[in-house]
């Protein structure tokens, strides 16, 4: 497994592997524009794009937008190793922070951060359309060692 920058042509993947998971997948138009103001990391395995990360650059820190894996490849460290080196690159870029929020129901990516050593530092009330209501967004960070 290797971790490496977003290709146009992981595109297809890339958006394959959202629509898994997410109710609300990535749009290509939105996915292109990501390869030139964004952060893309893809987990690589076998030679096939089996995971992704996309982070935001919001000056001070990097945020990380969205993290996915291939449903048939989970719970084997991709996400991990994608995060991790989305961490190093932050480092190496000079960012203070990594910064994200995930849904109150999703404790096993609540997990996987706190393993990584982000600490929960906010909540947004009623941030994520869920059913016919709203759930919250848990806010983490993780101070970036230069």
């Amino acid at each position: 497994m290797a971790v490496r920058s977003l290709h146009n042509n992981d595109i297809e993947d890339v958006l394959r592997i959202d629509s898994q998971s997410n109710p609300h997948p990535w749009k290509v138009n939105s996915l292109r524009e990501c390869l030139f103001n964004d952060v893309v990391l893809v987990a690589e395995s076998e030679g096939k794009v089996s995971g992704f990360a996309i982070f935001y650059n919001a000056v001070d820190a990097l945020e990380l937008l969205l993290v996915v894996t291939d449903k048939e490849l989970r719970r084997r460290g991709l996400a991990r190793m994608l995060l991790d080196q989305g961490i190093k690159m932050a480092a190496a870029e000079g960012f203070e922070r990594v910064l994200l929020e995930v849904r109150r129901s999703n404790v096993a990516a609540q997990s996987l951060y706190s393993s990584l050593g982000f600490q929960q530092d906010g909540v947004r009330r009623n941030y994520y359309p869920y059913g016919s209501g709203h759930e919250d967004a848990l806010l983490y960070s993780i101070q970036v060692k230069r």
